[in-house]
C-alpha cells in the first residue's frame, strides 16, 4: 500500500508538467520546422554569448563586467521567446480560422521562414562580431535581401510559390 502511494504521490508532482505540455502541444502542434525554429534561437543565445565574451576579453570578464548578465539575458530571451512561441501558435492556429488546407499552410510557412531567417541572420551577425571573418560575405548576402524585401523589390510570398517552379508545363 506505502509503494502505491508512492507512485500516486510521484505523479502528482509532475501533473502540472504534463498540463502544461498537452497544451503546449494543443496549441502549436510542435513539427521539425517548431523544432528548427527553437534550435535556431537556442543557438543564437549561445552565439550572442559567445560574442559577448570575445567582444569583452572572455566570458568571466565579460560576467565580472555586467555584460553578461543573467537577469538582461532572461528578460531579452523571455521576450523573444513569448513572441516567437505567440507568433507560432498563431500559425497553428491558422488552420482553425481558414477553411482552405493550404492557406494555412502558406501561411504557417511563412512565419516559421521569416523567423528562422531572423535568427540565421542574428547568428552569423554574431559570429562576426565575435571575430569568425569567413562567414562576413554571408552577412553582406543577408543584408543585400533583407534590403530588396523591405524596398519592396521582390516579393516574399510570390517568389516563395513560384521560384524552382517548371514555367513549361508538366512532365512524362
Amino acid at each position: 500500500m506505502e509503494q502505491l502511494r508512492e507512485i500516486f504521490s510521484k505523479m502528482a508532482d509532475h501533473w502540472l508538467w504534463g498540463t502544461v505540455l498537452g497544451i503546449i502541444t494543443y496549441l502549436v502542434e510542435p513539427t521539425a520546422a517548431f523544432y528548427a525554429l527553437w534550435i535556431a534561437v537556442f543557438l543564437d543565445l549561445v552565439s550572442k554569448v559567445v560574442a559577448l565574451a570575445v567582444k569583452h576579453g572572455g566570458l568571466i570578464r565579460a560576467t565580472k563586467l555586467k555584460v553578461i548578465d543573467s537577469h538582461t539575458m532572461f528578460y531579452r530571451a523571455f521576450l523573444k521567446v513569448l513572441a516567437y512561441f505567440s507568433m507560432t501558435v498563431l500559425a497553428h492556429q491558422s488552420k482553425a480560422i481558414v477553411g482552405v488546407e493550404s492557406v494555412s499552410i502558406a501561411f504557417s510557412t511563412i512565419i516559421y521562414c521569416i523567423l528562422f531567417l531572423v535568427e540565421v541572420y542574428s547568428i552569423i551577425e554574431n559570429f562576426v562580431e565575435a571575430g569568425v571573418e569567413d562567414l562576413r560575405l554571408l552577412l553582406i548576402r543577408f543584408k543585400r535581401e533583407k534590403e530588396k524585401i523591405i524596398e519592396g523589390e521582390e516579393d516574399l510570398v510570390c517568389d516563395m510559390v513560384t521560384k524552382g517552379e517548371d514555367k513549361r508545363g508538366p512532365t512524362i
